[in-house]
């Protein structure tokens, strides 16, 4: 049985690639936006300045701390699969370090 790439077969032994699943798996580009933290805090900087109460201003900075916090775990998550994707690289094609 085949799906996606995937060749889900029990019977085979084999340690190949192919028998373990990974047969035409098609590649994918991520469009991921990382915005610049000096753009995050100048955008907020200005929001924070026409605040009109507390309570807007408190949801203001709730927003510029969830904003911050999304820029870095993309950030973070991104280095993870490059990461990974480089390690992959090193198992397929071999290390050109030794």
């Amino acid at each position: 049985m085949r799906w996606n790439g995937f060749n889900f077969n029990d019977e085979n032994q084999c340690n190949c690639p192919e028998c373990r699943g990974v047969t035409d798996i098609n590649h994918m580009e991520i469009d991921v936006y990382i915005d610049d933290p000096n753009d995050i805090i100048n955008d907020y900087f200005e929001i924070v300045k026409d605040a009109q109460s507390e309570e807007e201003l408190y949801d203001i900075l709730v927003e510029f701390y969830n904003a911050a916090v999304d820029n870095t775990y993309k950030q973070v998550l991104l280095n993870e699969i490059n990461e990974k994707v480089s390690m992959l690289n090193d198992v397929q094609y071999g290390d050109d370090e030794e």
